[in-house]
This record gives structure tokens, sequence and C-alpha cells, in this order.
């Protein structure tokens, strides 16, 4: 994992930047950046080789993002197991510009999940639906959050009715940690939810977050010398049993 990586800001139709040396680079290439844009469909982008230099021990990444001013939206950095290369961007704002050329002319087709729940509180399960004839692939949950990493969610649930799929999640996440959610089932079907924030809900004693921590640490040791100081970058506050701890560089 990059120890130290950095995130631009962009303006419509202009260059958006991602930048990472330090700490220990991923073996498994190439490197993917994710682009969650609140409330619409993901976009990703495959980092070619040739954007790390050795001599420096550094890269970087350069594109345009098909996305009008306005959008808010986070950036994720992975290896090519789907593992965090870095960590999640904090929410970033596309500027105005009177550059158009790479704004979609075309009307945004319906989305093909729907959060079910107006709020996601902590430890508690929350429900989405789609179009049972869209597909037949359960679809995952990933919930990135700002200055943290992103994780994947326990599906616990599932049932049709009337044409309608529904699954059913848990939300590993502790209260008062904003975080968008990614739901995809691998066939080009995908959605990011708006930015929510989670709410309490049931004791952490339950093990919700527990799993979610081994989940995190099981993540950061596949990626082989991974600084530990890197865990302490975000300032996500991560809650266990009863207590906190705050996350500070």
């Amino acid at each position: 994992m990059f120890e130290f990586f950095s995130y631009s800001s962009v303006h419509q139709c202009g260059h958006f930047n991602v930048s990472f040396h330090g700490g220990h680079p991923p073996k498994a290439l190439p490197l993917t950046l994710t682009v969650v844009p609140f409330n619409s469909k993901p976009l990703r982008f495959t980092i070619p080789k040739s954007a790390w230099s050795d001599s420096t021990s550094s890269g970087s990444y350069l594109t345009v993002l098909p996305l009008p001013a306005g959008v808010t939206f986070l950036a994720s950095l992975s290896d090519a197991k789907g593992n965090d290369a870095a960590l999640t961007s904090d929410v970033v704002h596309i500027n105005g510009s009177t550059d158009t050329s790479c704004v979609p002319t075309h009307k945004t087709a319906p989305a093909p999940f729907r959060l079910l729940d107006d709020v996601v509180s902590r430890c508690l399960p929350f429900n989405v639906s789609r179009n049972a004839s869209s597909s037949r692939d359960t679809p995952s949950a990933r919930a990135f959050i700002p200055t943290g990493l992103s994780s994947r969610l326990r599906m616990t649930g599932f049932h049709t009715s009337q044409g309608i799929d529904t699954f059913t999640y848990i939300m590993s996440v502790a209260q008062g940690i904003p975080v968008a959610l990614l739901f995809e089932d691998g066939h080009g079907n995908s959605q990011v939810s708006d930015l929510l924030w989670v709410r309490s809900g049931e004791p952490s004693t339950g093990g919700c977050l527990r799993a979610s921590s081994i989940d995190t640490a099981s993540t950061l040791d596949d990626v082989e010398g991974v600084p530990r100081s890197v865990i302490f970058t975000s300032t996500t506050f991560c809650e266990a049993d009863g207590f906190s701890v705050e996350l500070r560089s």
C-alpha cells in the first residue's frame, strides 16, 4: 500500500490527477482508479505500468472525468486483486468550466439498484432492490469512507416478490462516519448511493465492527510489507466493543 498519495481538484472537462509514492507498491498490477460519483454510476480507469517511475519510485495518472460541474465524488486506488492501494480521497467537487466537450449528452438510464432505507445504522441491516429481470447475479456492496479504507459489506438476506429482488446487507461501519455505497453485479449493472452518515444502531458487542476490522486487517496483510504507519493517516473514527479510537496522522 502506498504511504503517500494525493488526489487533485478538478474542473468540468479538466484533468484529474492522482499521484502516489512511498510505502510498498502493490505487486498485483495493474492499478485501478475508481471514481464513485454520488447517486450515479462508478467510473473505472486502468492505470498503465508506464505511470510508474522506477527511478523516482513514484507514480501519477492523469485523466478527464466525463462528469458535469456540480457533481461530487470519491476516488479510490486499488490493485489488481481489488485491495486498497491507498486511502480513499476526501469528497471532491467538480468546479465549473466553459468546456463541455466531455459531458455526455445522452439521457441517463434508470438506476439498476435502489436503496430502500432512508438511513443506515451501525450493525443494522439495510435493503437494496432491483428489477428481477435485470440480472441473476448477486450484487456486491462496498462502502467507501472519505479519507479511509473501503470495505465489502456482508449480505445476510434475499427475497423476491412481484418481479423485484431485495437484498439485505449489514452496515459494518461505526456511527458518525460518512459513507458512499457502491452496488454492482459484475455485468455492467452498478450504482453509487448518496453520501450517507451512519447513525447509531446495535452495540458493537454483536461482532459487526469486529468482523469488519478483521476483514480490513486481512486486506492489509494481503499487501506484502504494508507500512503500519498507513493505518494512522486517516481521520476516521473506528469503534469496537464500547470504546473508540481516533486515528490521526
